[in-house]
């Protein structure tokens, strides 16, 4: 099965066309694949969503487009926000939760993140975001925004959140209540998962005015990470379920 790379371009493309690959990719493809010209690849326009297969030329300094792959789309949006994490968590979140099908994520400095945001890890994040949706097929990259403080939450989901959403937010508080079974009804699913040391009694207020529903992903008590891919997951599974019905 050919590789998949996404390349930045403002204009739809046609079959024939060439399209200009950069150091990066070319490295990758030779060096990390081992590829050579006319190879077959898969590139994705960043802009348009087309899906190409094409084949390397110029030494895989550029891709010959072949012919337009259509792919079904999937329905609706998911969304993760989560707090941001220490060491190495982040990043696990972003690959996994990437290759799970998540369209935006929102990181949050929540009160009891002890790592701090800064424009370099999330670079980094932006990097995996981006490999991870290559290894996984996607058509999209998707998106990774910040939250520095609730203030910052709170506008970011108005975008979000909203009468046609489902909004769910992983609680270690006693009071929760049921995933709805009807997942297919709602456009855009928003999930949030807090640090290891849990949302203050403050933060799950500011969730709670937003519209978010406490719920439960278990007995056992997770670490962010784990509870990061879980909730996807199953929401994944519970709405493939419904389309299948």
């Amino acid at each position: 099965m050919p590789s998949r790379i996404f390349v930045n371009s403002e204009n739809s493309w046609q079959s024939g066309e060439g399209i200009l690959l950069s150091k990066d990719q070319k490295h990758y493809l030779q060096k990390v694949l081992r590829l050579r010209d006319s190879d077959p690849i898969e590139v994705v326009n960043k802009t348009t969503k087309q899906v190409f297969l094409a084949n390397l030329v110029d030494t895989q300094s550029s891709a010959s487009l072949l012919s337009e792959i259509k792919t079904p789309t999937t329905p609706g949006k998911l969304n993760l926000i989560f707090a941001f994490c220490k060491s190495d968590k982040n990043e696990i979140i972003i690959e996994k939760c990437t290759e799970l099908g998540v369209d935006n994520f929102i990181i949050y400095q929540a009160k009891h993140s002890i790592a701090q945001l800064n424009e370099n890890k999330i670079e980094r994040l932006e990097k995996i975001a981006e490999a991870a949706s290559c290894q996984s097929k996607r058509n999209s990259i998707p998106r990774i925004l910040t939250a520095k403080n609730q203030s910052e939450l709170k506008e970011l989901m108005t975008e979000f959140a909203n009468t046609e959403s489902l909004s769910l937010i992983a609680s270690l508080e006693a009071i929760k209540v049921p995933v709805p079974n009807n997942l297919i009804n709602y456009p855009t699913m928003n999930v949030a998962v807090g640090p290891e040391g849990d949302f203050t009694s403050e933060e799950y207020q500011l969730f709670q005015e937003l519209g978010f529903l406490p719920i439960s992903l278990g007995q056992n008590i997770l670490r962010a990470e784990t509870a990061a891919i879980a909730s996807i997951a199953y929401l994944n599974i519970q709405k493939s379920q419904c389309l299948a019905e």
